[in-house]
């Protein structure tokens, strides 16, 4: 909390704390969000961009530094997905990604199926795949994905069962394919 007083009052040494102490975690968000390192840099730049021009506004009545930075990263990624979606029409589908064939090195690296993982989280919606991220990759409490998403706890955990549901469906079918 004095990080972000420190920087409301300019301290540049602040946003360099700041940023050691919450880059990893807002660059894991914005990659589960995006499936693209690339845009995930982009994002976890604009984010911190934000909480430099916004730390005046941050109100610990509100919630922690933590959600207030998860909340702003989560804000972040869904605009540039938007943003993202309009420019381009042309989406690969999940079943078209899924099924085309993994180069040996891919298939080496892939062997741990995250490949899979992010190709599946990026087939949900997104509100769905925010929810997904922060009550996993983040260990955000429902409760927490709720303040972050502006929305109530049972819908979090509405959207996480939709979530699970089309996530265990998605890896039945790449079972039935024998996808491995």
């Amino acid at each position: 909390m004095n990080q972000v007083l420190d920087m409301a009052q300019g301290n540049h040494q602040a946003m360099s704390d700041f940023y050691q102490t919450y880059g990893q975690s807002v660059f894991r968000i914005a990659w589960r969000m995006s499936g693209d390192s690339s845009m995930a840099e982009d994002i976890t730049q604009e984010v911190f961009v934000k909480i430099w021009q916004k730390a005046h506004s941050y109100n610990a009545e509100k919630g922690t530094v933590a959600s207030w930075v998860k909340s702003i990263t989560a804000n972040a990624c869904i605009d540039k997905l938007r943003k993202k979606s309009e420019l381009s029409n042309q989406h690969q589908t999940v079943d078209a990604l899924l099924s085309e064939s993994l180069s040996p090195e891919a298939t080496a690296i892939n062997e741990n199926y995250s490949h899979y993982v992010q190709t599946a989280l990026m087939s949900l919606p997104e509100r769905q795949r925010l929810a997904i991220t922060l009550n996993i990759y983040c260990d955000a409490s429902n409760a927490e994905a709720g303040a972050i998403m502006s929305v109530s706890e049972q819908a979090v955990e509405s959207l996480l069962a939709r979530a699970r549901r089309s996530l265990s469906d998605l890896f039945e079918r790449k079972q039935l394919t024998g996808l491995r």
